[in-house]
């Protein structure tokens, strides 16, 4: 197990700086012939505003992983660290990603500046082979249907990215519920948030489209850039913002 170091970046990957066309800031217009088609004026993209990083790519920063798009390789394991701070609760050593855990510190101490408190981190980085144990727990606790709202199977949950974080404050109650929503905390983190980089991934009355009921404590680090954006345009699934089908259920059902 790594110890967080400022600057270490998800796995071997780094950030890209942003690429932007430098546009002309002015023109020089000439005479020419009148006799010669003029030439068509130059078009200008816009560049895009976010790092070029795959969404099919298991150890991206940007992996849209649901019950429609597995993780490719489907048991893949990211490099984790244990989140280390003063300013939460990790008693259980939840691990992360080595970006995300970055980011969660950071997220953790704001929270405690701005009078919230310590939150108490409840689920990080979960293997392959212990989602899949946690699948099976969830069906026989509440039934395949019900299961298959609460729960991933394995290879297409956003724990096993190391990416993906479950927050609560023990003491405002709601640990691990809908109700953790309407809590102090809970609004503090649904507001604030993208201001670190994390996203609310599973969003109010958006089961049709993530498959997946209202969880206010499921965070998703996606990095600072894409979380301003996706907060800026009001976003409320990574589906929609990124222009991609629903996934309420699997394309293969259970057997």
């Amino acid at each position: 197990m790594l110890a967080v170091a400022a600057g270490f970046l998800f796995g071997q990957m780094t950030l890209p700086s942003e690429s932007v066309e430098q546009k002309p800031t002015n023109f020089d217009f000439l005479y020419v012939d009148s006799t010669q088609p003029e030439p068509e004026p130059a078009v200008i993209q816009k560049p895009d505003p976010l790092p070029n990083f795959p969404l099919d790519e298991a150890d991206s920063l940007f992996v849209i992983v649901n019950k429609q798009r597995p993780l490719d390789p489907i048991d893949y394991t990211p490099e984790t660290v244990v989140v280390e701070s003063e300013f939460l609760d990790n008693s259980r050593e939840i691990e992360l990603a080595p970006i995300a855990a970055e980011a969660m510190i950071e997220m953790g101490k704001a929270a405690v500046d701005e009078g919230i408190g310590k939150l108490k981190l409840n689920s990080g980085f979960r293997s392959f082979e212990y989602q899949s144990e946690l699948f099976i727990a969830k069906i026989e606790q509440y039934g395949e249907a019900e299961a298959l709202e609460r729960s991933a199977k394995a290879g297409h949950s956003e724990h096993q990215t190391g990416l993906a974080i479950d927050v609560s404050k023990p003491s405002e109650g709601c640990e691990i519920m809908q109700c953790f929503g309407n809590t102090e905390a809970g609004i503090w983190v649904s507001e604030n948030a993208w201001r670190f980089g994390y996203i609310v991934r599973y969003e109010l009355d958006q089961t049709p489209i993530t498959g997946y009921t209202y969880e206010p404590w499921h965070l998703r680090f996606v990095g600072k850039e894409l979380a301003e954006e996706y907060h800026q345009g009001e976003y409320k699934t990574l589906e929609e913002f990124w222009g991609l089908p629903a996934a309420a259920d699997y394309l293969v059902s259970l057997e």
